[in-house]
């Protein structure tokens, strides 16, 4: 190549001399061309710069371990929800305290530990006040659903009518038992010995008052589940009751009674039926036997 550019005339060795020039600058734009169009064709390496790279590796890294926080969270709320007890389906809703649910292959009856709701199926009493709202929220939430249970060793495992003693977990984990009495659909109630969510419970119940929910709202029930839907006009009736009920105190629970006999007056006189959640007549079991 030399021996050949020495042969040529001043002339001749100008032309090679651009034509070489032209030919390398032609073929370093066709050589940038072909990589940026390799690149175009495919959009997740167009931009790629060493900076963007670490950037990409980072964002991959970041929605890997979110996809593993989520799958994280769904396996402990499972486990946590597999804890609380047997998996169950709530066939028949009886009130807003007693449901009937498919339990080992057989339909169990479950009484709900620490809450009573007004009556509306016994046929000694009337519906009382608020009866069948409690009863129709229990079903709006329970009828035919999935739920999950739990037992309180505290409180034995069946009561005198042979209902299973239970609480009641829905699938995203909410307590139906405090969610009744939040709401001011039942209240709170200790049968004989304390409970484990007692102290939320009555918590529950003391918001539900406060804000006026359910049957604590104005011109609700005043608090007075006993009061009869359909009340009795007889100003006789009427009059024993107002000077029965001037004679009550502010007792609200077993626990406050000072035995046997002031638990059948709160009963009897004050129309207190919370201390009679079984509805055997005898109030306050735990006192009263």
């Amino acid at each position: 190549m030399i021996t050949f550019f020495k042969r040529l005339s001043g002339k001749n060795k100008l032309i090679f001399f651009a034509v070489s020039i032209f030919l390398i600058i032609v073929g370093n734009l066709l050589t940038k061309d072909n990589v940026s169009t390799r690149l175009q064709g495919d959009s997740d390496y167009a931009e790629i710069t060493p900076t963007n790279y670490i950037l990409l590796e980072d964002e991959v890294e970041s929605d890997e371990l979110e996809r593993k926080k989520v799958l994280s969270e769904k396996t402990e709320e499972k486990t946590n929800l597999k804890q609380l007890g047997q998996e169950v389906k709530v066939v028949k809703v009886i009130d807003g305290d007693t449901v009937q649910v498919l339990l080992n292959g057989q339909t169990q009856t479950l009484r709900l530990i620490g809450i009573n709701t007004p009556e509306t199926v016994d046929p000694r009493k009337p519906v009382e006040c608020f009866g069948r709202e409690a009863s129709n929220k229990a079903k709006e939430i329970l009828d035919g659903k999935i739920v999950y249970l739990e037992f309180d060793p505290s409180q034995g495992t069946y009561d005198k009518y042979n209902r299973r003693l239970s609480y009641i977990f829905l699938a995203d984990g909410t307590s139906f038992n405090k969610l009744m009495i939040r709401e001011g659909f039942a209240y709170e109630y200790t049968y004989d010995n304390k409970y484990k969510y007692q102290e939320e419970f009555r918590s529950a119940q003391i918001e539900a008052e406060k804000n006026k929910k359910g049957l604590w709202a104005d011109g609700a029930c005043s608090g007075d589940v006993s009061e009869p839907v359909l009340k009795n006009s007889s100003s006789q009736t009427s009059s024993s009751q107002n000077s029965n009920n001037s004679s009550c105190g502010s007792k609200k629970y077993c626990g406050d009674m000072s035995g046997c006999e002031e638990a059948k007056f709160y009963l009897n006189s004050c129309g207190l039926d919370r201390l009679d959640a079984d509805h055997d007549g005898v109030p306050c079991e735990s006192i009263c036997n």
